[in-house]
């Protein structure tokens, strides 16, 4: 695993990811949707990019 900011705040044993803009790509499930979809549309792309973030390593 590359050292990253996260990396030296959670225990060794967990799996971080960090993105440092929205991920184009990022999908969601519709379940996920459901949960931002009133809010902005940069809020809904931020939402995408953090699940992204979590299904890593899937």
């Amino acid at each position: 695993m590359t050292p990253t900011l996260l990396t030296g705040l959670v225990p060794e044993a967990a799996l971080t990811a960090e993105e440092f803009g929205d991920v184009p790509d990022a999908w969601i499930f519709p379940e996920e949707a459901a949960v931002p979809s009133r809010a902005a549309d940069r809020r809904r792309r931020e939402s995408a990019t953090v699940r992204h973030c979590a299904r890593r390593g899937d």
